[in-house]
């Protein structure tokens, strides 16, 4: 009986792959590699580890270790030390100014949509009609008139 080192699953010794979780048997039954040296971090120097810095391949313990979308690095592998040109920050203004106009014929769109508002908003505010006063009532005289007042019929 072989037991998978990664389930655990006691296997034929005839099966060649596990039957629980599908590791090939033939790598699992390969001893590891003996290790020459311990490995201590090289900033805690009492602290065995088997992690290296993905980059300098430093012996780092998981405190030391920061854990980044390439792998462990060491503390000053992890600190950006790349000096900042002035073409990349020009590239990325560029890219930044120019993202509007790859999004293709929405990106458009919109932007004609959002520019008709912001004119109707800028023409409804300066074309507001501006209150008029209201009406004063004068307090006049009828003017006389040399006709007579027409009677109203009373319908008899």
């Amino acid at each position: 009986m072989i037991v998978c080192p990664r389930c655990g699953k006691e296997n034929e010794d005839a099966n060649r792959y596990c039957g629980r979780c599908g590791i090939e048997m033939a790598t699992a039954i390969a001893p590891p590699a003996p290790m020459e040296e311990t490995l201590y971090c090289y900033r805690h120097r009492r602290e065995p580890t088997l992690l290296r810095c993905g980059r300098c391949e430093r012996p780092i313990c998981t405190r030391c270790a920061r854990i980044g979308p390439a792998g462990p690095r060491c503390p000053d592998c992890a600190r950006n030390q790349t000096p900042v040109t002035l073409r990349g920050v020009a590239h990325d203004v560029r890219r930044t100014v120019l993202t509007p106009f790859r999004g293709g014929p929405y990106t458009w769109y919109l932007l004609v949509l959002v520019l008709m508002m912001a004119g109707g908003i800028l023409r409804g505010c300066a074309m507001r009609p501006r209150p008029t006063p209201p009406p004063t009532i004068e307090a006049t005289a009828p003017e006389p008139t040399d006709q007579a007042a027409p009677v109203p019929n009373s319908g008899r």
